[in-house]
């Protein structure tokens, strides 16, 4: 499936997954997708519970490598073999299960998962992270600690997180999953 013909200016797309299939064991998760995405363009993939979206998002996030295909960063092919390849290239994603450290505060949990992409600098980690928050108007409090959190504040958690490590591409893995109907709203 082709979700976008289009690109940027310059001819190149953000983030471009070419032919890409996936199988575990006997079954296929991806077969040939593509995917296209311009700067700045938001995009949603829709499917039924089992369609591969999530085994997509995590190809396309250095979690796991395609069987087959070519995933391009700005027209360039990029071998994505791990989470931070892909954080280095600016792709981050949030995931729909929490991979906070309950036990650590909001800074904590963002400095930890800035690792191989960081906007973030030594020291006053706390206002960076702050800083980064309220760019984004995004209400939390970076001394907080994790198991103290709401659903809803772990999961902003989770965004100040990823876009404190770069923002090229921001992958959101149904991010409103374990949020009730008044969270999601």
């Amino acid at each position: 499936m082709t979700l976008s013909q289009a690109h940027s200016a310059d001819g190149r797309y953000a983030l471009e997954l070419r032919g890409i299939s996936k199988q575990f064991g006997r079954v296929r998760a991806n077969h040939e997708v593509d995917i296209r995405i311009r700067p700045g363009e938001i995009r949603g993939l829709v499917g039924e519970n089992g369609a591969g979206k999530s085994t997509l998002m995590s190809i396309a996030s250095g979690l796991i490598s395609p069987d087959a295909g070519q995933i391009l960063v700005d027209g360039a092919e990029r071998d994505l073999s791990s989470r931070e390849d892909a954080i280095r290239l600016g792709i981050n994603m949030v995931h729909q299960h929490f991979m906070l450290v309950p036990n650590c505060t909001v800074a904590q949990n963002v400095a930890l998962g800035a690792q191989g992409g960081a906007v973030l600098k030594r020291g006053g980690i706390e206002e960076q992270v702050s800083a980064v928050a309220a760019q984004y108007g995004i209400e939390i409090d970076p001394r907080a600690r994790i198991s103290d959190l709401t659903p809803t504040d772990r999961q902003r958690v989770e965004i100040v997180a990823a876009l404190a490590r770069g923002r090229r591409v921001l992958i959101l893995d149904e991010p409103t999953s374990v949020l009730g109907p008044n969270e999601k709203k």
